[in-house]
């Protein structure tokens, strides 16, 4: 009868054990970490495809707003930029063709708004919104310095809020539109 050989039968050793033990901890740490690093870019990126689709339809109302300029509204030109504020009037086809809207584009609170009026029918209706586009933003402004209070009129969608943050934009579409 063999005998089988004392070397072969043997085992592991502690160290070999314990080098093991600590490789495995060391790439459970690393593999930790590389996941963490996954999770967060992976959020920061929902976040940016976020901002970016607000933005997105923030520049799809801009363009439909400006597509829809009424110049023969009895509002001069149916277009004023005042440096803050681009208020325009614009056809509206609910509830039936016919009707127009005010709109005001400014900034508040560092964010690129939209404000709108229902849709109207008479002159003196448009004249009042006209007035009402400006008030909504300066009264809102300088009684409690951009924010406190809104009034009920805002359009609070996230479909009209954008981290738009430049005048430069808002100038050059105004320039064009004055090009026209």
């Amino acid at each position: 009868m063999l005998r089988p050989n004392s070397r072969t039968t043997r085992g592991l050793t502690l160290i070999e054990v314990l080098v093991a033990l600590a490789l495995w901890g060391l790439l459970t740490a690393l593999m930790t970490r590389g996941l963490d690093v996954v999770l967060r870019s992976q959020q920061q990126q929902s976040e940016r495809d976020g901002m970016q689709a607000r933005l997105q339809n923030s520049l799809s109302q801009w363009q439909a707003d400006l597509n829809q300029i009424d110049t023969a509204s009895g509002i001069a030109a149916g277009v004023d930029w005042n440096g803050q504020i681009l208020r325009l009037v614009r056809y509206s086809t609910y509830p039936t063709p016919g009707y127009r809207q005010v709109v005001a584009w400014g900034l508040r609170e560092g964010r690129w708004v939209r404000w709108q009026s229902p849709p109207l029918s008479q002159r003196q209706a448009v004249t009042e919104a006209w007035q009402k586009a400006l008030d909504a933003f300066t009264q809102a402004g300088a009684a409690t310095g951009l924010g406190a209070s809104e009034p009920t009129d805002w359009v609070r969608s996230e479909e009209h809020t954008s981290e738009l943050q430049s005048h430069s934009f808002i100038s050059y579409a105004v320039f064009c539109l004055k090009k026209k």
